[in-house]
């Protein structure tokens, strides 16, 4: 269940996500003050009543949120608590003596709340909500217009703009940086290829679909260069990340743009082909070995020819899931390089 934008994990109650237990604490805190206030010194006295049934329905209101279930068809009514909190507490400023009320800095809780979970247009909907609010008192208080009324509508005013602003942009350049750090996660720095984490990740997203129809096939080719380790020797890690680099280009030129080419680590890289069809893998990888040797050519290093060794499998046909079907290509890679360079070796079921 998402109760707001960044939740983004299941839950059986909703205090377990974070959105509602920050819901449920600034309620508690809301029912807490208006309890209280009545009974400090120099308290505005003369609406009591009002604020203790305020301090009631905060903590009421916090004790059901802190025992609804995670039902994602509960969500208007989180949501609404929003807004109940916006006509609460200027219900309560008014009552606590309006322009001088302490109570004016309040919004600020719901300026951050808002401004963290909700997304960038609610928020800032909510923000111009809170602003237009904490000048009411203008409009019936006739001390608004004088100290301390008036100072403390331009301090807070200016506290509760720039905070929503703020942290909604902190909030925009964190989601940037977890989503930089995610695709990171799952490339390959060195060829910009898909990493080993990012090929398990599709197989196992799609790998349940394959076989439900004729058409729903996953093949899966490794391919492991031939000759790489001599040009370490020959050449240091800048020849071979030079090596492997062209290689990577090769190889996506021979995939097609629906497949997902990736670098498993060393010199062994893998295509994954959805839709697949045996004459269509056999195709790639024969485009593959012709690719990477023209690659090798281009390179110009002395004594060296890279040639690729490959090995196909296909789902359902070769394995039962991901993992089966990652061991069938790499018995077929393995096979391969024990016949010779530049060899494709198909697993099983696959017609050689």
């Amino acid at each position: 269940m998402r109760i707001l934008s960044v939740d983004r994990r299941t839950a059986r109650w909703a205090r377990e996500l974070l959105a509602v237990r920050c819901a449920v604490g600034a309620w508690i805190a809301f029912g807490l003050i208006f309890l209280s206030y009545p009974l400090l010194p120099g308290a505005h006295r003369a609406h009591e009543d009002v604020l203790f049934a305020a301090g009631g329905f905060g903590l009421g209101w916090a004790l059901l949120l802190g025992t609804l279930p995670a039902k994602r068809s509960l969500i208007p009514l989180f949501q609404a608590g929003t807004g109940l909190s916006l006509a609460l507490i200027p219900v309560a400023v008014a009552a606590s003596g309006g322009s001088a009320s302490p109570l004016r800095s309040l919004p600020l809780l719901i300026v951050v709340y808002c401004s963290w979970f909700y997304e960038t247009r609610i928020a800032a909907a909510a923000l111009a909500v809170v602003c237009g609010l904490h000048v009411l008192p203008l409009a019936y208080d006739d001390r608004a217009f004088r100290a301390p009324g008036l100072s403390i509508t331009i301090t807070l005013g200016i506290t509760f703009a720039m905070t929503g602003a703020l942290m909604m942009a902190a909030r925009r350049e964190l989601a940037a940086m977890r989503d930089d750090a995610r695709a990171e996660a799952l490339h390959d720095p060195l060829t910009e290829l898909a990493n080993r984490r990012a090929l398990m990740a599709w197989l196992g997203k799609h790998a349940a679909a394959a076989g439900r129809r004729a058409t729903d096939r996953i093949g899966l080719l490794l391919v492991d260069l031939d000759g790489f380790k001599q040009v370490n020797t020959d050449h240091g890690h800048h020849g071979g990340d030079a090596a492997l680099t062209a290689a990577a280009q090769a190889l996506r030129s021979a995939a097609r743009a629906e497949d997902l080419v990736a670098r498993l680590g060393g010199d062994e890289f893998a295509i994954l082909v959805p839709d697949a069809d045996p004459e269509t893998l056999r195709a790639i990888a024969d485009r593959a070995i012709v690719a990477v040797s023209a690659a090798s050519e281009r390179l110009e290093l002395d004594g060296i020819h890279l040639g690729a060794s490959v090995g196909l499998a296909l789902l359902p046909d070769d394995a039962t899931d991901a993992d089966s079907l990652l061991q069938a290509a790499d018995g077929a890679l393995r096979a391969a390089k024990r016949a010779g360079k530049g060899r494709v070796v198909v697993s099983g079921a696959l017609p050689a």
